[in-house]
C-alpha cells in the first residue's frame, strides 16, 4: 500500500529524499492499512533533537471514524537528524511528508527536504501540463482521423 502527497511536488522543488519510521497506535496502523490517510497539508518540525510530523491526519476506527491529528513522532538515525537540522538552517528549507507506505511490517514515511516554489513556477508547471495534454489530444485525434480513412 502506497499513499502518496501529490500537493508536495507541485508546491515543493523536492531536492533531496530521506525515510522515516513512524510512531502510531493500533488505530492509526489500522488507518493506513485502510488508506484513511490524509498528509496534504502535513509538514514536519525539528522539536529538540526530534522530528514531529504536525497535522497529518488518519482515520481511527476508536474515535467514531473522525480524524485525528495529533502529532507523530519520526524515527531517523540521529546522524541524519542533525544533517537535516544543519540543511534546514543554513539553506532555508522545508521537510515535507511524500508517501506513507508499509515495508514488511514496520509503516515508514518518505519525507523530502525541499524549496517552497514561487507562484510563477506553479503557474508555468500548470500551463506546461496542459500544452502537452493538448498536443497529445491533437495526435491522437489525428490517428483517429486516417485509420478511419
Amino acid at each position: 500500500m502506497h499513499i502518496e502527497n501529490r500537493h508536495a511536488t507541485f508546491d515543493y522543488e523536492i531536492l533531496s529524499t530521506l525515510e522515516a519510521g513512524i510512531v502510531l497506535t493500533g488505530g492509526e496502523a489500522r488507518a493506513i492499512r485502510e488508506k484513511r490517510v490524509n498528509i496534504t497539508n502535513a509538514y514536519v518540525k525539528v522539536v529538540g533533537n526530534e522530528l514531529m510530523l504536525i497535522n497529518a491526519h488518519f482515520g481511527t476506527v476508536e474515535m467514531g471514524d473522525t480524524l485525528s491529528s495529533r502529532s507523530r513522532k519520526l524515527l531517523v538515525h540521529k546522524k541524519e537528524m542533525l544533517e537535516l537540522n544543519n540543511r534546514i538552517k543554513q539553506e532555508r528549507l522545508t521537510i515535507v511528508p511524500l508517501s506513507v507506505y508499509t515495508k514488511g511490517r514496520y509503516y515508514k514515511m518518505s519525507l523530502g527536504l525541499g524549496r517552497a516554489k514561487k507562484q510563477f513556477n506553479k503557474k508555468q508547471k500548470v500551463k506546461d501540463h496542459d500544452i502537452e495534454r493538448n498536443t497529445q489530444r491533437e495526435f491522437r485525434g489525428e490517428k483517429d482521423n486516417e485509420d478511419r480513412r
